[in-house]
């Protein structure tokens, strides 16, 4: 089982004052729920890390929302035009809220890269 001190060593922008031991073990919890330890094998640590930074960075940009630090939704469209389509996100589009994809932090996209090599396999040239 990975604990809050692996994901810190992986992840130290993830500290105890903006990120509590308690916060970081939820996250690590509901990470593993997504990562098969037997299927994941040598890459478990790495993946179950990795998840419970991404749920961190989009738990934290879904609570700055809600407290008021954005007028709009991340990603929400600011502006829009027909005559040749024109469209415009509110900075900041890439902020994670809920049903975000893995992609939209680096956290996820390193996800994303462990859980294809372990659905392909590593191949050794």
């Amino acid at each position: 089982m990975i604990n809050v001190g692996e994901v810190r060593a992986r992840y130290p922008e993830f500290g105890a004052v903006d990120y509590p031991d308690d916060r970081v073990q939820l996250a690590i919890d509901d990470a593993t729920v997504f990562v098969e330890e037997s299927r994941y094998g040598k890459f478990y640590t790495q993946a179950v890390a990795a998840l419970a930074a991404h749920f961190l960075v989009s738990n934290m940009s879904a609570i700055r929302y809600a407290a008021g630090g954005s007028t709009s939704a991340p990603g929400s469209i600011k502006s829009e035009s027909v005559g040749d389509v024109t469209v415009t996100y509110v900075e900041g589009s890439k902020a994670v809220v809920a049903g975000a994809s893995y992609s939209d932090t680096p956290y996820g996209q390193r996800f994303e890269q462990i859980r294809r090599m372990v659905r392909i396999g590593v191949m050794v040239v």
